[in-house]
């Protein structure tokens, strides 16, 4: 995967509650968590569907990589929807890359044959997730970050790092 979308930046769970599942990820000593219970999410587009879920958020990192916790908290269809009706208890849905070229990507994923599952923009973040016909569980996000995001990010990161495992184990919003 990394040739058609580069590094591998963060795996993404859908999970049917987000404070349990933060929880679970504390007890396994992943944190500390940025929880944002509703998130604004601008423009949004799954089939022919345009309505915007309401989904929470949560992220940490484990090393390098981003763990993303999403919470559909209406039944908007979305992948995240359709994950949760074929997975009740919630799992891993897809893998998060961060391309510098997202448009090269996008593009390349269409000519390789990907399909556009759902994509939306929620704060200055585009994002695209893409699947094969053949295997709906298969789920790559393209998301375009500008300076400000990636600094963000950077910053989750850096305070899993130095993370004491017990000073506020969550953060932002939540």
């Amino acid at each position: 995967m990394s040739r058609l979308f580069g590094p591998l930046g963060q795996n993404g769970y859908v999970v049917p509650d987000l404070d349990v599942a933060v929880d679970q990820w504390l007890t396994a000593g992943v944190g500390p968590w940025w929880v944002f219970p509703h998130v604004d999410i601008q423009r949004f587009r799954y089939r022919d569907h345009t309505d915007r879920p309401d989904v929470g958020i949560a992220l940490s990192h484990s090393g390098s990589l981003q763990i993303e916790l999403i919470c559909p908290h209406d039944h908007t269809p979305s992948l995240y929807r359709e994950f949760l009706g074929r997975h009740p208890g919630g799992g891993l849905q897809h893998l998060g890359f961060f391309p510098e070229d997202y448009a090269g990507h996008q593009q390349a994923a269409a000519s390789a044959g990907w399909e556009i599952g759902h994509e939306g923009r929620i704060g200055t973040i585009d994002f695209t997730y893409w699947r094969r016909p053949d295997n709906p569980d298969h789920v790559f996000e393209l998301g375009n970050l500008d300076s400000t995001q990636r600094s963000f990010f950077a910053h989750v990161e850096e305070s899993a790092r130095t993370w004491d495992g017990v000073t506020r184990p969550r953060r932002g919003d939540g």
